[in-house]
């Protein structure tokens, strides 16, 4: 019987100790920068009861459950010849710059941003005949930040696929990824990064 009533204590100790640690909130800073380190427009975050993104101006503070995840999206637009580049969270820079991103939230987390990067308009990706002048035929080109895929899990919201889901696209050669050309869904390059 003893034995039955320390478990059962150990039992309560643990779920209580649970409850306090899954209630527990985190202020956290979302942000959008430029190439400048000066925040820009606005960052979506997804509302699972609308089925949408909400978009707030930033800099701005949310508070959240330690141990939820909250996921974001920067903005889509070409502001001022930048565009997204990739997310950050506490100011360490992610790899994989798919967006919109989700974050676990956790007490260490600080600061997420979204940050934006120049890109460029005047590139010309062409195939040609070695040793004519010749150009022509198609060219395959992949950019992880073409925005072309809808995503089923976020209300069909268009989303970039990254650097390891993004595919191959067929373009007629001369090809250029301008800010102005409509492909798939509507969506243009916005123009590339360099280097």
């Amino acid at each position: 019987m003893k034995k039955k009533i320390s478990i059962s204590l150990m039992l309560v100790i643990i779920l209580f100790s649970f409850s306090i640690i899954s209630s527990q909130t985190k202020n956290v800073l979302v942000d959008q920068k430029n190439f400048d380190n000066i925040s820009i427009d606005s960052v979506g975050h997804w509302n699972a009861s609308q089925n949408r993104f909400d978009k707030y101006a930033v800099p701005r503070n949310f508070t959240w459950n330690i141990g939820s995840t909250q996921t974001l999206l920067g903005s889509q637009k070409l502001i001022d010849n930048q565009k997204y580049k990739h997310w950050e969270n506490n100011f360490n820079p992610d790899n994989n710059v798919v967006n919109h991103k989700s974050f676990g939230i956790f007490s260490w987390t600080n600061n997420l941003t979204s940050i934006f990067h120049p890109t460029h308009t005047g590139i010309t990706i062409k195939s040609s005949l070695e040793g004519t002048a010749l150009t022509g035929g198609v060219v395959e080109f992949r950019d992880p930040w073409f925005i072309d895929f809808q995503d089923a899990q976020y209300g069909n919201q268009l989303r970039n696929r990254g650097m390891n889901e993004a595919v191959f696209r067929q373009r007629t050669s001369p090809f250029y990824p301008d800010a102005t050309t409509q492909y798939e869904f509507g969506q243009t390059y916005k123009g590339v990064f360099l280097n």
